[in-house]
């Protein structure tokens, strides 16, 4: 396998570890337009199936709809489930950064990567500096994924996203299908209004 075709395979990789890591207890649920509700038992999460799109929303989900265009969510959040999926995450996308510095100027990688692609990789390059900065390599051993998980730590402690995220016991969500944009997360009052101004009729 070429590093540019392991570039694209660890760009589906999230779907592809979903796939390997299911258990007769697992349960997927089709959401239209590319997205899937996973519950493996312990953990119940809703994915994109193109891992570049920002859109996932991990454990624990505790209730769902979805329509042709939306997907709405309640979320009471696991910060075991964030750091565990986000270290896989943070992995592949060094990972493929790596690879995109090796292969970017040659006409196979361009042959077999999309624009989207090209430009979500491209714009991983300030965490790929990070990551590199704190001893992480191309190799995908355990010691990278500890120490990404030290990372990622300070993070959750810093980013305003995830200190919003994990203030809350509970978190409502809203994914547009067609956009690929997830507006979360929400207090109950914030989700009602968004909503109303989205014209979106779904309800728990």
């Amino acid at each position: 396998m070429t590093t540019t075709k392991k570039t694209i395979f660890t760009v589906w990789g999230l779907t592809f570890l979903f796939s390997s890591c299911m258990t007769l207890n697992d349960e997927w649920v089709d959401l239209g337009d590319n997205y899937t509700f996973h519950a493996d038992g312990k953990w119940k999460s809703i994915y994109p199936n193109q891992s570049y799109y920002p859109t996932q929303i991990y454990s624990q989900i505790t209730d769902y709809k979805f329509d042709d265009n939306f997907i709405i969510a309640k979320q009471k959040p696991d910060k075991e489930h964030y750091l565990i999926f986000t270290s896989s995450d943070y992995s592949s996308r060094y990972f493929n950064y790596n690879s995109y510095l090796k292969d970017s100027t040659s006409k196979t990688f361009y042959d077999e990567t999309t624009p989207f692609i090209r430009q979500s990789i491209k714009a991983d390059s300030s965490l790929y500096k990070i990551l590199k900065s704190k001893g992480i390599t191309d190799q995908n051993q355990i010691d990278n994924q500890e120490k990404i998980k030290i990372v990622l730590d300070s993070v959750f402690q810093a980013d305003p996203f995830y200190i919003r995220l994990f203030s809350s016991n509970e978190n409502y969500w809203l994914i547009d299908k067609d956009k690929n944009i997830r507006y979360g997360p929400f207090t109950k009052e914030e989700f009602d209004n968004k909503c109303r101004q989205q014209n979106i009729k779904l309800k728990f």
